[in-house]
This record gives structure tokens, C-alpha cells and sequence, in this order.
């Protein structure tokens, strides 16, 4: 797990096999205290190289696509339910992951 410094984030990188666009294919797994996206903090899943931002699927555990200055899978803390929310992270991050290797798969 590593802390950037120039946004004091939480995350890992998960290094997938492969090359697109002339890039190593990666996921970025991580959870943000908030910054100039979101003023609140969130969770977030970052593929990268970056696919196109059309036809995204849809995510579960109430998350949505981020495509402006940067793409990613994104749960804030106001889109919680205040049932159980470590089982709705866990579910969001889980359909990100898969959601975020189907686009990187994509030609």
C-alpha cells in the first residue's frame, strides 16, 4: 500500500499482463480523504491505459464512472447507505475491478 504525497491517497497497483496502446495495462485500487474531484472522501478503481468513456457498464454497490480529468470507478462517503457499508464498498471495489479488466480487454 503506498500514500501519495500530492494527494494524500491510499492505494495499490495491480500490474496486469500486457500491453495496450503501447502501455502496461494496470488497475489502480485506492481511497482518496477527498480532494479537488470530490470534497468528501471516496473509493476508487482507475484502469489504465484509459478506455474510451462510451457505453461504460454499469457498477453495483451504488458507484459510478468519474471521466472528467481522470477515469475511474468512484463511491464517495455520501453515496453509503447506512446499512452495512463495508459490505457495499466491498461490492462496489469487487464490481470495479471486473468492470475496470472488461474495458481493459476491449480493442
Amino acid at each position: 500500500i503506498r500514500i501519495w504525497s500530492h494527494h494524500f491517497d491510499i492505494a495499490t497497483l495491480i500490474l496486469l499482463p500486457g500491453i495496450k496502446n503501447g502501455e502496461q495495462m494496470s488497475i489502480g485500487i485506492g481511497m482518496s480523504p477527498g480532494d479537488k474531484s470530490y470534497n468528501e472522501p471516496y473509493w476508487y478503481v482507475s484502469p489504465y491505459p484509459y478506455p474510451a468513456t462510451t457505453n461504460l457498464p454499469s457498477l453495483d454497490g451504488n458507484g459510478i464512472w468519474h471521466t472528467e480529468h481522470w477515469f475511474g470507478a468512484v463511491l464517495t462517503a455520501s453515496q453509503l447507505l447506512s446499512k452495512d457499508s463495508l459490505t457495499q464498498v466491498k461490492v462496489f471495489l469487487d464490481s470495479a475491478v471486473k468492470a475496470s479488466q472488461a474495458l481493459l480487454q476491449e480493442s
